[in-house]
């Protein structure tokens, strides 16, 4: 099991560090804007959701997307 887990997070670091710095980002924007760490409302919740999760999709597609051709031809 262990190796499991180590091979998936050997995987996905970026993505997981990714999603973690946007947690964080979202949560501190919040706190200094309302003056509360979490969302208050539906609308707030899911433009929460929406660039966390995006984000983090976000670099997830570009560390695991086609790599160019460096053959040179």
């Amino acid at each position: 099991m262990n190796s499991e887990l180590y091979a998936y997070v050997k995987y996905a670091w970026k993505s997981i560090l990714a999603f973690l710095s946007l947690l964080a980002t979202n949560v501190a924007t919040l706190w200094v804007v309302n003056g509360q760490p979490l969302p208050q409302n539906g609308g707030e919740w899911l433009t929460f959701g929406v660039t966390t999760i995006g984000g983090t999709w976000l670099v997830f597609q570009k560390k695991n997307g086609p790599k160019p051709d460096s053959s040179g031809e």
